[in-house]
């Protein structure tokens, strides 16, 4: 270990020497692990926070890590103290999560249709409007446009598609999959579809 994070330094004095900035190792998506693997990751990891010219960042819910600790050392311990001997600084990534059309939804959105290539072909704000309406998480929104990549790959040149029926599909085939088998049988009214998505209640504002 002494001698790794020897050499760990010498690579992070190098990167600092030839950029001016250390070497940064980012650890991600920490909550999406196992609860045991996290918690043993970040307690190994942690003796090589001593080394020179080296800073890692960790990204994870930390509500979800102290509910590992918990689970794993018991209800009794103080999971938020735990952690923190792990962490030099804690911060917290702002959300703006509001109807606008500068939210986290909509700016994500047309991200997404970029990479796709599918801007043109969908109505971003309304598809931004119903991952809000519904919550979807950031992987949610990557499902779904990926989904609608695909429906527009197929498409003939030769057939219309509506702009505000495509996005609501692919978003009820993720979220709500009976109510889209429901649909593609023909086994739902529209007063019935109101009221399993609430849809009336989407706030398209943005």
């Amino acid at each position: 270990l002494d001698d790794f994070r020897a050499k760990l330094s010498a690579l992070g004095k190098a990167v600092r020497d030839k950029q001016g900035f250390p070497l940064l190792i980012v650890v991600d998506e920490l909550d999406r692990c196992r609860p045991d693997f996290a918690l043993s990751l970040i307690e190994q990891i942690k003796h090589l926070f001593t080394a020179q010219d080296v800073s890692f960042i960790l990204l994870a819910n930390t509500a979800q890590l102290q509910n590992y600790a918990k689970a794993l050392y018991g209800a009794e311990v103080d999971a938020a103290n735990y952690l923190r001997k792990f962490f030099t600084l804690s911060v917290s990534l702002p959300a703006n999560r509001n109807a606008s059309n500068q939210n986290d939804y909509w700016k994500y959105t047309r991200l997404l249709a970029d990479h796709y290539e599918i801007k043109g072909q969908l109505d971003s704000g309304l598809l931004a409007a119903l991952f809000r309406h519904y919550g979807f998480s950031l992987r949610e929104m990557e499902n779904c446009l990926s989904i609608l990549a695909i429906y527009f790959a197929q498409l003939p040149q030769t057939r219309l598609s509506c702009p505000s029926t495509i996005p609501l599909l692919a978003v009820l085939r993720l979220r709500k999959p009976d109510v889209f088998n429901q649909l593609a049988q023909k086994q739902m009214t529209y007063e019935n579809l109101v009221q399993a998505t609430h849809i009336d209640l989407l706030d398209s504002s943005e």
